[in-house]
């Protein structure tokens, strides 16, 4: 125990002689300026930690098999406001959150864009839960998590403006629901 204490002495002792051999205290290096951080890049994808999307981001364009039959191109939805969330049936949170996003697709009919993506589920299992809930939104199916969206964590609900950046980001279920929530971004962005 004493070596250990001995050792761990040594090795803080080296690194506080070594941190003082750089600029003398309250002066900068020469060669280390202070600079401006850089801006995040607003280039297509996520910029933020883990992958996540943050605001003005543009989302990237995925086409994926729709339920319906046919397919769904993200990038074509745009002009409109886009509501967008990735789901599953056997995700507790997911299944709590799905009203609202039928409530949201019918009030804002015509103004806004619905469309959810289930991750990971067979075509056949995501159009019985929605056949079996009445459920009309866009839904597109990833069964094998092809798409650069984080969703290994759902539900997972963004909102893109009519040009496709995003303006809204939710990780996680919203204990009070997602409509008022949702409603208020897109009454923003109209």
């Amino acid at each position: 125990m004493k070596k250990f204490c001995v050792l761990i002495f040594t090795i803080l002792l080296t690194a506080g002689i070594l941190a003082g051999c750089g600029a003398q205290s309250g002066e900068a290096a020469p060669s280390e300026a202070p600079t401006a951080p850089e801006a995040p890049s607003k280039s297509e994808g996520p910029s933020g930690d883990g992958g996540f999307y943050e605001n003005g981001d543009l989302a990237s364009d995925f086409e994926l098999p729709a339920s319906s039959g046919g397919s769904i191109k993200l990038s074509e939805l745009r002009g409109k406001p886009t509501v967008l969330n990735f789901w599953a049936t056997w995700c507790g949170y997911c299944c709590e959150e799905l009203p609202d996003f039928e409530r949201i697709k019918e009030d804002y009919d015509g103004k806004a864009n619905v469309l959810t993506v289930n991750v990971g589920e067979s075509p056949d299992t995501v159009s019985a839960f929605l056949s079996e809930n009445e459920y009309t939104f866009l839904t597109a199916l990833d069964e094998e998590g092809k798409i650069n969206y984080p969703t290994n964590i759902i539900p997972y609900t963004l909102v893109l403006d009519g040009d496709g950046r995003v303006v809204f980001s939710k990780l996680g279920g919203a204990r009070d629901g997602m409509y008022d929530i949702i409603a208020a971004v897109l009454d923003d962005l109209m």
